[in-house]
């Protein structure tokens, strides 16, 4: 139940709530009666419902920002890890970070990461788009072992857009030439004439 008292300051009326809900107490000031009332029943709404208020974490979720910081770390520490992969995640998480940077890792939803997705394509090509894919799932795997964050990953069954073809590329005839000349001068003895029937 919420007690709302009247208090008279320098500049005007003010309305302290105070509430009680199991045991969990809280409270706000308010220039007027009426938002008092509101924010004592929506608070005291969700209170009974076990639900985080505004501004608050659910158990177990973390920010993405700070999920993003903890991951990069750990891969950092990672000996078995290659620079390149390393620098390859980092640049993800800076192309993530300022879409998704003032969620949780629950409030993220496929369709989120589908608009992400679709959005981006304009700008990067399809490789782009599937690395940072691999990232957010890397990052919601750890989340799962370290922080034992049971939501599911926002990309699984999101379709990713189909991988660049290969470049086949064709050599001038000066690339050629310097390719033999090299060969020429190879420790090998056959590398000329193999390149040279290749």
């Amino acid at each position: 139940m919420a007690t709302i008292t009247q208090r008279k300051r320098k500049k005007g009326t003010v309305y302290r709530v105070e509430i009680c809900v199991r045991g969990r107490r809280e409270s706000a000031t308010f220039d007027t009666k009426s938002a008092a009332h509101a924010w004592a029943e929506e608070t005291e709404h969700l209170l009974r419902a076990g639900q985080p208020l505004p501004g608050e974490l659910p158990d177990g979720d973390r920010h993405f920002d700070e999920a993003v910081t903890l991951f990069l770390r750990h891969l950092e520490d990672s000996p078995s890890l290659k620079p390149a992969t390393k620098r390859m995640y980092n640049e993800c998480a800076s192309r993530l970070l300022p879409v998704f940077g003032g969620r949780t890792l629950k409030t993220i939803a496929r369709r989120d990461m589908a608009a992400y997705r679709d959005r981006r394509l304009d700008k990067v090509g399809s490789a782009t788009i599937r690395q940072d894919f691999v990232f957010v799932r890397r990052l919601y795997k750890h989340a799962l072992l370290q922080w034992d964050l049971e939501t599911p990953c926002p990309v699984d069954d999101v379709p990713l857009p189909a991988p660049p073809r290969n470049r086949e590329p064709i050599l001038s005839q000066a690339q050629i030439e310097k390719l033999l000349d090299w060969c020429c001068v190879s420790a090998s003895p056959r590398l000329y004439s193999f390149v040279l029937l290749l």
